[in-house]
């Protein structure tokens, strides 16, 4: 899948292109991004982005990852309002930024943990309460490790509230994904309040 990078920062390009082991595209507006609907994933310096209607529409049937300088939790959720398929730190390390690029290619919304927590967080206490059809299928331990989970906090800290091990909080994620078939932490969170 092609990657196209839209930036004029000559040092942020630099960065970027250690990410990706193909030569991306490069363009320095994003009003020079082709027509969609090729699928290619398109990594754009927030610095060049448009308003939010803007953004909409420039998001439309693209893979869009906006990469902000300065991430703040206000545009993080407006780009991913927008439609944009993820919001990363625009200097974040050139792996993290590989596996960035691989999710969104492969059709999932990227967001960091700080977001995702904010996120999971506000959705939890909008959507209505669940009733308890959603434990069933899972043991005591697991019911605790989704609970945790869907508050928003991390592996780490579930692992210190249960005195359980990292490792062993991922194994029981890794389970209650399957048992409840949901792919992540935010599908996880819909599954419960539905």
């Amino acid at each position: 899948m092609p990657v196209v990078f839209v930036t004029a920062d000559a040092g942020l390009l630099a960065r970027w292109r250690l990410a990706v082991p193909a030569e991306p595209i490069v363009l320095a507006r994003p009003e020079d991004l082709p027509r969609p609907g090729r699928g290619e994933v398109v990594l754009l310096d927030a610095g060049l982005a448009p308003a939010p209607e803007g953004l909409e529409l420039l998001a439309q049937g693209r893979r869009l990852v906006l990469a902000d300088p300065a991430p703040d939790e206000a545009r993080g959720l407006a780009a991913l309002a927008a439609g944009c398929f993820g919001y990363c730190h625009a200097y974040a390390d050139p792996g993290l930024l590989r596996q960035i690029l691989d999710v969104v290619a492969g059709g999932e919304v990227w967001v960091g943990r700080e977001l995702l927590t904010r996120l999971l967080g506000s959705l939890g206490a909008r959507l209505p309460q669940a009733g308890t059809a959603w434990r069933t299928n899972l043991t005591e331990r697991e019911q605790a490790v989704a609970e945790w989970a869907a508050a928003g906090l991390s592996n780490k800290e579930i692992a210190a509230r249960l005195d359980i091990t990292v490792r062993t909080v991922k194994a029981h994620l890794s389970q209650i994904f399957a048992k409840l078939g949901v792919r992540d932490r935010l599908q996880l969170v819909v599954y419960m309040r539905g």
